[in-house]
């Protein structure tokens, strides 16, 4: 249990450090109660929906 909280906070933490979108769309995807309730292709479109209500907020790696 405790490993899987902590593989999404590392890839949280790669996200940042290495710019890495990617990185940041996988970590959603490995929360576990994001799974539970969406496939990867709906979680990937509701990362990309935050992103842009988001983009004054965010870092342009991001989007």
């Amino acid at each position: 249990l405790d490993a899987a909280h902590i593989a999404v906070h590392d890839l949280v933490a790669t996200a940042v450090l290495e710019q890495n979108r990617e990185a940041a769309v996988y970590a959603l995807m490995l929360d576990p109660l994001t799974a539970a309730v969406c496939s990867p292709a709906e979680i990937r479109e509701m990362f990309d929906e935050m992103v842009e209500v988001q983009t004054p907020y965010l870092p342009e790696w991001v989007y």
